[in-house]
């Protein structure tokens, strides 16, 4: 989802924020305290910013709009997605949400792997149920 701009919305969200305070993006970026790349690549949405850093954002900023993906992206983005949207680790994500070891969640994550069976029932059930509580 993009903006009329073509910006995605936290990227939207951030050169608002920036250009009302009048100041470049590395200026921004030392006000956060992250690296200039990275406000840069967030800004312009080529990367999210980890649970960290979006509630860094938001205390910044204000309302950092959450990363939901559009139905029909990969698992692994949509694992990402939710695991962004509710600011958990990875770690929380494997243990707590779908109790699987780390390595296994951060191989569905990165598209290594997929579950199988009923797991992957399980899995696409949690998104699908954490999509309809952020639409409704």
């Amino acid at each position: 989802m993009r903006t009329k701009r073509g910006l995605p919305p936290l990227g939207a969200a951030m050169t608002r924020w920036r250009t009302g305070q009048g100041i470049s993006q590395q200026a921004a970026a030392v006000e956060l305290g992250c690296h200039f790349d990275a406000w840069r690549h967030w800004e312009a949405g080529h990367r999210q910013p980890g649970p960290h850093w979006r509630r860094r954002l938001e205390a910044l900023i204000g309302h950092v709009p959450a990363p939901v993906k559009e139905r029909g992206s990969s698992l692994g983005e949509s694992l990402q997605a939710l695991r962004l949207t509710e600011q958990f680790s990875q770690l929380e994500m494997a243990r707590d949400v779908f109790r699987v070891p780390y390595r296994t969640y951060t191989e569905w994550e990165r598209g290594v792997r997929t579950p199988t069976g009923r797991r992957l029932k399980m899995v696409w059930r949690v998104i699908d149920q954490k999509r309809q509580q952020f639409d409704g």
